[in-house]
């Protein structure tokens, strides 16, 4: 695992971290089944893109971290998880989280929580800052940018940065009234 700097202002934990996994292990005979055998028989699935994605996923609560299993099970290769809030106890129902992860940076517990599941070698990078603190700076190649945070103003924000950059935005949101800012 390497850690990058800066570190958070109010502690010592790095604000973004980068984690790597081998992924599963090959095929250990030729007769054997590929991995993506079921969904690349799919009309119009290309694996290929998928493993080739740089997603990026803006919210590491109750949707983002389903989110980001799921995005690794495909077998994308890169994936950044961005969330500044604190996982705690009232997470816990809806969120790919466990007792230790209390007290940790969402995106930073999501990573370490995922990074088992990825099917594909490839690379977890967890930012813990806002949204417009971290991917508005650069693009570092984003692919495809999912939101699933709960209020409009960050959710305008990725809009924005997705159409300037061309990128495809897509939104998974819950709010009591629609109108949380």
């Amino acid at each position: 695992m390497s850690i990058a700097w800066p570190f958070a202002e109010s502690d010592t934990e790095p604000v973004s971290i980068e984690l790597t996994s081998d992924g599963f292990p090959p095929a250990i005979h030729p007769a054997e089944a590929s991995l993506f055998c079921r969904q690349s028989a799919m009309p119009g699935h290309n694996q290929d893109a998928i493993e080739r994605a740089h997603v990026a996923v803006v919210g590491a609560g109750g949707l983002g971290s389903w989110i980001a299993l799921g995005l690794a099970r495909m077998g994308v290769r890169r994936l950044t998880l961005i969330d500044p809030d604190r996982f705690d106890r009232t997470n816990a129902p809806r969120q790919l989280m466990f007792g230790p992860d209390m007290g940790v940076f969402k995106a930073h517990a999501l990573a370490r929580n995922v990074l088992p599941h990825m099917t594909n070698a490839g690379s977890i990078r967890a930012i813990a800052a806002p949204f417009t603190d971290t991917l508005l700076a650069g693009t570092d190649n984003v692919s495809l940018l999912i939101v699933g945070i709960d209020n409009n103003r960050g959710r305008l924000e990725a809009a924005h940065w997705g159409r300037a950059r061309r990128i495809p935005v897509v939104f998974s949101m819950l709010s009591a009234d629609g109108l949380r800012c």
